[in-house]
């Protein structure tokens, strides 16, 4: 009851966002401003559709190959950096920040979003940031707590 309840909401909010997203498609002009809102709901929408497949996933509602678990579960991880990186660039381009003005420190700021991607996927094989066992089920990697401080630390920074 609790997944579906929590799968039923993060479907209507992708359903907002979906719509604001298609009206953003069609009702404005072409800016850069748009664009980085466009790409902040993308990773949105992208983030949302992976927490409910976590949600299913996790309380085992459709057998799933675990290996297709793995790959889920990396891909959760990688979108929460993304949206959260996504996100610290909407907020710095609308502040006119030196994060965003200046290219060679926009293109730093990314590098701890490309850290956890890349991270979230060698998961797979290393068991950094998580690791899914048959038995057990899903437990938090070693990696866990830098992962979060990576990710997080860009909206806590845009703050």
């Amino acid at each position: 009851m609790e997944t579906g309840l929590y799968s039923l909401i993060c479907g209507l909010c992708l359903l907002v966002m979906f719509i604001l997203y298609l009206r953003m498609l069609k009702g404005v002009e072409r800016s850069e401003k748009r664009d980085i809102y466009i790409s902040l709901m993308t990773a949105g929408m992208a983030y949302l559709a992976l927490d409910m497949m976590w949600g299913i996933i996790y309380d085992e509602l459709i057998p799933i190959p675990l290996m297709l678990q793995k790959v889920i579960y990396a891909a959760y991880y990688s979108g929460s950096a993304v949206l959260s990186y996504r996100w610290f660039a909407y907020v710095e381009y609308m502040q006119d920040s030196v994060f965003y003005r200046n290219n060679i420190v926009h293109q730093i700021s990314k590098v701890p979003m490309y850290f956890v991607v890349v991270v979230a996927y060698a998961s797979i094989w290393t068991e950094w940031f998580f690791t899914v066992d048959p038995e057990m089920g899903y437990m938090r990697g070693p990696w866990y707590f830098p992962q979060l401080v990576f990710t997080y630390g860009y909206i806590i920074f845009s703050a």
